[in-house]
């Protein structure tokens, strides 16, 4: 990427601006006009959209920042913005700014938009959490190792590259619920599967990181539609592959909410930790 060329188009102006933090997107399209005056409000917005889709991008509301999943890649952009987008930011209303008992949430209108930007979240509460507590993820079906294992992948890697554990407790014993078992490597990995919902809801996710709590409610339809996907098929070829990326691609209400709660994310890890091997 050739920020620094005075000849920038749209994308690298974008992303140039956005090095520093999250922007209002209307501050992002005035911006560009004043480089780039024949720019339109229409062009900007299909550019964000475009990025977006690509998870190189996470917007909420009427905010646009880098996706810190993306960011972390970027060897040449670590210096002059992980401290931005991977500690703490100074961006009034954010998740790392959370006291204990407090909460933020988020809405979404599809489940893949909801895991970028859930991954980008876990992404920067690691850093600011640090130690060698372990992260603990409750799944109903661990369906983001079929979306995109590569992203699955890098959450993994950042907590076992930086000591921390990584469990994930899934509550089926379908084919595809077992076939990720070897993305863990049964110590500083750890993948179980139970036949046993939780909370009695099959679209409901929790995450413990710390004290920090995140939690998903994808909508009802779409996790129908997930748990009859496993229930139908048990081999992942490019078929199956389309039918999948159809169903979490589908319209429908997401809830995140990112809370910072000590005496609740114990009681989780009390729950969720009992069938894994606990480093000590």
């Amino acid at each position: 990427m050739l920020f620094f060329q005075k000849n920038k188009d749209i994308e690298e102006h974008l992303l140039f601006l956005l090095r520093k933090g999250p922007m209002k997107i209307t501050d992002v399209i005035t911006s560009i006009q004043k480089v780039r005056p024949k720019t339109t409000k229409q062009g900007v917005y299909y550019i964000i959209h475009s990025l977006k889709k690509d998870e190189v991008l996470v917007t909420h509301k009427k905010m646009v920042s880098l996706n810190a999943v993306w960011l972390k890649e970027l060897v040449f952009f670590v210096d002059s913005a992980e401290h931005v987008y991977l500690t703490a930011t100074t961006h009034s209303g954010h998740f790392l700014h959370l006291q204990d008992g407090e909460k933020i949430q988020y809405n979404f209108t599809n489940s893949l938009l909801t895991d970028a930007f859930w991954n980008h979240a876990i992404f920067q509460i690691e850093v600011i959490t640090g130690g060698q507590e372990p992260f603990i993820a409750y799944n109903p079906h661990s369906w983001f190792f079929i979306a995109h294992p590569e992203n699955e992948i890098k959450v993994r890697d950042l907590f076992v590259n930086n000591k921390r554990q990584y469990f994930v407790l899934s509550c089926h014993k379908k084919p595809f619920d077992l076939d990720i078992r070897h993305y863990f490597d049964g110590e500083w990995s750890q993948y179980y599967a139970q036949e046993n919902i939780l909370f009695g809801r099959e679209n409901y996710y929790v995450n413990i990181i710390g004290d920090f709590i995140i939690e998903v409610w994808i909508d009802k339809k779409v996790a129908q539609r997930i748990d009859e996907f496993y229930t139908t098929y048990t081999k992942l070829r490019e078929k199956e592959k389309g039918v999948f990326k159809h169903i979490i691609e589908g319209r429908g209400k997401t809830k995140l909410v990112i809370s910072r709660d000590s005496k609740k994310a114990s009681k989780f890890k009390k729950q969720f930790i009992k069938p894994f091997w606990v480093m000590t």
